[in-house]
């Protein structure tokens, strides 16, 4: 299921930011922050009934060697796409769940996408293939809603 690349399709905006931690990998969903005067990004939290979370991925920098496995280090410059409706992208699943292909899916904790949706949470995209069962770190396409 993984590729080489995490945003499939689309005409998705590619941007660049600092990462307000470490640990951030490429299919990691992204919130902006602002520190000190500068844009930082980190992985994102769970949608809420107001916020549906941002489509937004930290994707691979394949200009210097890096896979979708090479997470970035606190304070370096993360490459991230804006993904526009329509757009496909990978995003990093929540780990021990299972849906069909076309099941919406949530923005979750720790920068991820779940299929189980909180109280009035619209949904972020919706599942181009089915899975089984997620594991740590699971790359899964959806398609951005």
């Amino acid at each position: 299921m993984a590729s080489a690349n995490i945003h499939l399709k689309g005409s998705g905006l590619v941007k660049e930011a600092v990462a307000a931690a470490a640990s951030i990998l490429p299919g990691h969903r992204l919130d902006l922050t602002i520190n000190s005067g500068v844009v930082e990004v980190g992985v994102g939290g769970a949608a809420t009934a107001l916020d549906a979370g941002r489509a937004a991925f930290a994707i691979e920098a394949s200009e210097i060697g890096n896979e979708v496995t090479d997470a970035y280090a606190d304070n370096d410059t993360v490459k991230y796409v804006v993904a526009h409706r329509g757009d496909e992208v990978q995003a990093r699943a929540v780990v021990s769940l299972t849906w069909a292909a076309g099941a919406p899916l949530y923005a979750a904790a720790a920068g991820r996408v779940t299929d189980v949706p909180g109280s009035g949470v619209q949904a972020l995209g919706y599942a181009l293939t089915a899975v089984s069962s997620s594991t740590a770190d699971l790359l899964v396409d959806m398609e951005v809603a």
